[in-house]
């Protein structure tokens, strides 16, 4: 039999295992506690880099790959950076964006109407608006991007005076002819790009277009605009195709109605014979009343 102080070492030795087994489990669990802790944190996601303007863009440029960098910011992105090159390759600079300035979502666009009217405009051509109205504007079916012939009518009271007997020789002179030919249509009333302008609140049914903008060159300009002043302007749409010159033609008046004959002339004063008989003589003489004869 064991002694009291042999139980004592026995149950020591026993407390003591349990109590190192115990420790040891408690730092397993605190150990797996601290994996899997760790396997559900959410690893921090790093924003995506900024769109930089590598040169300076004016407006109405046609943005590509070459004017931009991709870059990494870390400070706090500013609203409506551009960052997806899709959006912003291809896309119009609505403002001049500056060299090495953010690529912002309200500096370009994918319209070409965002950068203004002047940057449609082609190398020595000038914008030029005709008052539009149905006849103008092709039956209001007109678009920015067609071509047009410009058409004109002179009236006979702004033509050359002519004598009296070519008055009568070829009638009234007023006259219709084409006066330009193959002219780009810039505008059609506010509307610059393929989409119409958005209409305002409360705007009630779209109205027709006030104008028509069109690009023209210096030479042809003083051409509209004297036709303007003298006669009626009306514009003939062109296939988009279709850029052959043809002659300029030039219509009048007899053209249309055919040449007017010439009056008819007056009948002539006709003269009935008469026997006057004096003693015995006899002799005709004429009337001088007015008749087609006996």
């Amino acid at each position: 039999m064991f002694g009291n102080s042999s139980r004592l070492a026995i149950y020591g030795g026993i407390f003591g295992a349990l109590l190192i087994t115990a420790y040891g489990l408690m730092q397993m669990a605190a150990t797996h506690r601290s994996v899997a802790t760790h396997s559900t944190e959410v690893a921090p996601v790093a924003p995506p880099p900024l769109l930089i303007a590598d040169r300076d863009i004016p407006r109405g440029a046609v943005i590509t790959a070459s004017d931009l960098t991709a870059m990494d910011v870390p400070a706090k992105a500013p609203p409506g950076a551009v960052t997806s090159m899709a959006q912003a390759v291809g896309s119009i600079a609505a403002i001049d964006i500056p060299a090495y300035s953010f690529i912002l979502s309200d500096r370009i666009s994918h319209d070409p109407a965002a950068a203004g009217l002047a940057t449609t405009v082609p190398d020595g051509y000038r914008a030029v608006e005709l008052p539009s109205n149905a006849a103008i504007a092709v039956g209001n079916l007109l678009r920015p991007g067609d071509h047009v012939d410009v058409e004109v009518v002179l009236r006979k009271s702004v033509l050359p005076q002519q004598s009296k007997a070519q008055a009568q020789e070829r009638g009234d002179p007023s006259e219709a002819r084409t006066l330009l030919q193959d002219v780009p249509v810039l505008a059609v009333g506010h509307q610059l790009g393929d989409l119409p302008p958005k209409p305002a609140r409360n705007a009630g049914p779209p109205q027709p277009p006030h104008g028509v903008t069109l690009a023209v060159t210096p030479d042809q300009l003083a051409q509209l605009s004297l036709a303007r002043q003298l006669g009626e302007v009306q514009l003939a749409l062109r296939n988009p195709h279709d850029a052959q010159m043809v002659t300029a033609s030039t219509a009048h008046l007899d053209d249309i109605r055919g040449i007017t004959p010439p009056p008819a002339a007056p009948l002539s004063k006709g003269r009935r014979p008469i026997e006057l008989i004096t003693g015995n003589r006899s002799r005709i003489i004429y009337s001088t009343n007015e008749g087609t004869g006996p």
